[in-house]
C-alpha cells in the first residue's frame, strides 16, 4: 500500500518527531513523513534541502521528512483534518492511505498491520479518559449542538477516542470533511479555532478538550466504518503493541524522572520507549545527554518499583 504519514510540531516537540520517524524506520516504513510546522526546522535536520514551499531530509535510504511551514493561526490540535485533506489533494494525491501520529508517539510493530487495521475502518484508539457513556450528558450536549445544524449524532459505542491517532484509506477519506465539518461548527460554538488550546473551561464545557471532542463527534456522525483498539493501543495500560502515547503533559524530552520519581510518578512505559527509538538513524540528542538521560530513567524506574502515587 502506498502511505503517506503525517504529524504536526512547533517549539521542542520536533525531539518526539525526531523519535517518531526512528520508530517508523526499525519497522519497516519507507516513503514521505509529511511534517507540518511552525517556528524554526529542527537543529537535527541538516543538510536539508529546498523544494518549492517544503523543506526536505533524508533520514535514510527510502526515508524522508518533508517539512512544511503552515501559516494557519489554529491550534494544531484543531488543525488535524485541514492537513491531511491538504496533503491528499496538494502534496501526495496518489496515497492509498494517511496516517497521522502526534509527536509524541514511538510505533512498536511492524508497519504493515498499520495498512491491515485501516483497512476494516477508520483506524482510531481508545483514550485514558475513556469510557464516556454513550448516555452521559456530554454526549447529550453534543447531539443538541449538531442537531441545531442538522447533523444529529447516532453513539454506538462507550469509547471515548484519543486525538494523537488517526489511520484512513482513500475509500474512507471522507472522514475527514465529516470531521472538518464538525471542527467548523464547534469553531462557531467557541468562538473560533484560532484562539483555542487543549482546555476549554473544564470537563462540564461540552468542548473542554477540543481536538479529541471534535473527533468523538465526528465518530458518531459519520457514515465511515471504523476499527477502534482500546487503551492499550497507545500502551496507556498494559498488553499493547502497536504504539506509546506520551499523554499528558510529562514529555519524554522535557521531564525529570529523578524529580518525579521522588514525588510518587515514575516513568511511563511510554516515556521509557521514546529513547528507545532515540538514537538512529536520526540522533535528536547528544551522546551524552542520551546516556545521562537514559541512566535517570534507571533510576527512577527502580525508585518507582518501591514508591508511587496511586
Amino acid at each position: 500500500m502506498n502511505s503517506a504519514i503525517c504529524t504536526l510540531f512547533e517549539g521542542d516537540h520536533h525531539y518526539g518527531v525526531a523519535v517518531l520517524v526512528n520508530s517508523l524506520y526499525a519497522h519497516g516504513f519507507r516513503g514521505s513523513v509529511w511534517a507540518g510546522y511552525r517556528g524554526p526546522l529542527p537543529p537535527w535536520a541538516k543538510p536539508i534541502k529546498p523544494e518549492g514551499d517544503q523543506s526536505i531530509y533524508q533520514v535514510a535510504d527510502g526515508l524522508e521528512i518533508r517539512f512544511i511551514p503552515l501559516a494557519t493561526k489554529h491550534h494544531f490540535t484543531n488543525y488535524k483534518p485541514d492537513f491531511m485533506l491538504d496533503l491528499w489533494e496538494h502534496h501526495c494525491p496518489k496515497a492509498e492511505a494517511m496516517f497521522y501520529f502526534d509527536p509524541d508517539i514511538v510505533i512498536h510493530c511492524q508497519w504493515s498491520y498499520f495498512e491491515t487495521w485501516a483497512r476494516f475502518g477508520v483506524a482510531l484508539c481508545e483514550d485514558i479518559n475513556s469510557p464516556l457513556s454513550r448516555t452521559h450528558p456530554l454526549r447529550y450536549q453534543w447531539n443538541e449542538i449538531y442537531s441545531k445544524y442538522g447533523h444529529p449524532l447516532q453513539f454506538t459505542t462507550d469509547q471515548y477516542i484519543n486525538g494523537g491517532f488517526q489511520g484512513i484509506t482513500r475509500s474512507h477519506k471522507e472522514f475527514l470533511n465529516d470531521w472538518l465539518l464538525v471542527q467548523g461548527i464547534m469553531g462557531k460554538e467557541i468562538g473560533g479555532l484560532d484562539k483555542v488550546t487543549i482546555h476549554v473551561g473544564e470537563r462540564e464545557h461540552p468542548f473542554s478538550k477540543t481536538d479529541q471532542d471534535a473527533l468523538n463527534i465526528t465518530a458518531a456522525m459519520t457514515g465511515q466504518p471504523l476499527s477502534i483498539i482500546g487503551k492499550e493501543g497507545m500502551n496507556i495500560v498494559s498488553g499493547g503493541f502497536t504504539m506509546s502515547h506520551s499523554v499528558g503533559h510529562r514529555k519524554a524530552w522535557n521531564t525529570n524522572y529523578l524529580a518525579e520519581s521522588i514525588t510518587g510518578f515514575p516513568p511511563s512505559l511510554a516515556n521509557k520507549n521514546h529513547f528507545t527509538y532515540a538514537e538512529s538513524p536520526i540522533r535528536p540528542y547528544s551522546p551524552q545527554k542520551l546516556k545521562l538521560t537514559r541512566l535517570s530513567l534507571s533510576i527512577a524506574g527502580a525508585i518507582g518499583r518501591f514508591y508511587r502515587r496511586n
